[in-house]
């Protein structure tokens, strides 16, 4: 899948493996916000993509800073 507008956040301002990314959305047209954690020292091209999914009031950083997923993927 390919947007048109992809923003990244600064990769030096966050937690090391941890990234914020926006992207415009055709399914929801719209702008929307996605968290995502890459472990340290591994090439992302290799690794298995787990989708966790927020509830009604969450938001994309919800598993990240209220739940320390990327602490129990660790």
């Amino acid at each position: 899948m390919s947007f048109r507008t992809l923003e990244f956040s600064d990769p030096t301002l966050l937690s090391a493996g941890i990234h914020h990314a926006t992207v415009k959305s055709a399914a929801l047209h719209r702008r929307a916000d996605v968290s995502f954690y890459v472990p340290p020292g591994v090439q992302s091209e290799s690794l298995p993509l787990v989708v966790l999914l927020h509830g009604v009031y969450g938001s994309h950083w919800a598993w990240l800073y209220k739940g320390g997923a990327h602490r129990v993927l660790d």
